[in-house]
């Protein structure tokens, strides 16, 4: 008994080729298929991951512009204090201008 490695065999071929050549091409045309669906599955996949990386620097990123807010908000309330000093030094006469 032998083994075909073609979905239809010369003899059924030779009989009909036109649907022999359907099948043939049904049987390619789902080969392509399953390999499109396999690369689309990967690329999804690999989408997910990069949006979990980015999502993780934007949180890391939030978190630095929050401290950094923070900072400028101590350096602007320290610059006025200082302001508030040199201003009562000058109107005091102790510094000129």
């Amino acid at each position: 008994m032998a083994i075909n490695k073609m979905p239809i065999d010369y003899k059924e071929f030779k009989k009909n080729p036109l649907v022999g050549m359907l099948f043939i091409l049904m049987f390619a045309i789902g080969s392509l298929w399953a390999v499109s669906e396999y690369n689309h599955r990967q690329n999804e996949n690999r989408a997910i991951e990069t949006i979990t990386m980015l999502t993780v620097k934007s949180d890391q990123l939030s978190a630095k512009v929050e401290e950094l807010g923070v900072q400028l908000r101590k350096s602007e309330s320290a610059l006025a204090a200082t302001n508030a000093k040199i201003q009562t030094l000058i109107d005091l006469g102790k510094i000129k201008r």
